[in-house]
């Protein structure tokens, strides 16, 4: 191992390497979406029309820069930022659901 090889700690699958501050804030956001979900009694599948992600300005700045994968991995439609002391979602509005009566 050369000191150019990356850690384990900011090594990701695939040999891919990631900032380790972007990854633990999209990580933080993210695990707020879950909890509003949770909270919702629906499934992490569960779409998100719209919800606002309050934080610190370096988790938000964080987050901005990796919006697209936070957007699917959380099945939010449009996301917006409020500056807080700690990561919270607010003002969460679950996409409705459609039953399809052909799945049963």
């Amino acid at each position: 191992m050369t000191p150019d090889d990356p850690t384990p700690s900011d090594a990701l699958p695939g040999g891919l390497t990631g900032d380790p501050a972007l990854l633990g804030a999209v990580g933080e956001a993210l695990a707020a979406v879950r909890k509003v979900k949770s909270e919702a009694k629906v499934g992490m599948r569960a779409e998100l029309a719209s919800m606002t992600l309050a934080g610190t300005d370096v988790l938000v700045a964080a987050v901005k820069a990796a919006e697209a994968d936070l957007r699917a991995a959380g099945r939010i439609t449009t996301l917006a930022y409020a500056g807080a002391d700690t990561t919270e979602v607010r003002d969460a509005v679950l996409a409705p659901v459609t039953h399809d009566p052909s799945a049963g």
